[in-house]
């Protein structure tokens, strides 16, 4: 019984430690990748051609913040690597997590801190 729940703690050790993407990484990328998504008609989804013109039309976009325009900078050479996951209708955070093995500054831009009231935890 207790071997059990060593083993069992252990397994989900080892899957939190082996997952790169957690839930405050790669928020940039999330944001980008589901306005990409809502802006398609749900017919267009499941085609690759047309997601990467919809990825270039996004990122063509005046509208958009420094942020989004730095993931669009890093995603435009892999556009092929970003149309395979999104067509399939892989979540926006696991297609996160697929394009961050290719380039991992993808998870690494952020939006700022607000910084009216910050907490110890949000440094």
């Amino acid at each position: 019984m207790k071997c059990a729940s060593i083993l069992a703690v252990a397994a989900s050790a080892v899957c939190l430690l082996s997952s790169p993407v957690i839930a405050g990484d790669c928020e940039v990328c999330i944001k980008v990748i589901q306005d990409v998504r809502d802006s398609m008609p749900k017919t267009d989804v499941k085609s690759k051609p047309k997601v990467e013109a919809a990825l270039g039309s996004y990122c063509a976009s005046s509208s958009l913040g420094p942020r989004e325009k730095k993931i669009c900078y890093y995603i435009d050479p892999i556009k092929r690597d970003v149309a395979q996951p999104f067509s399939t209708g892989m979540p926006s955070d696991r297609v996160c997590k697929r394009i961050n093995q290719a380039n991992p500054e993808i998870c690494s831009v952020k939006f700022p801190i607000k910084t009216a009231k910050l907490e110890v935890k949000d440094l």
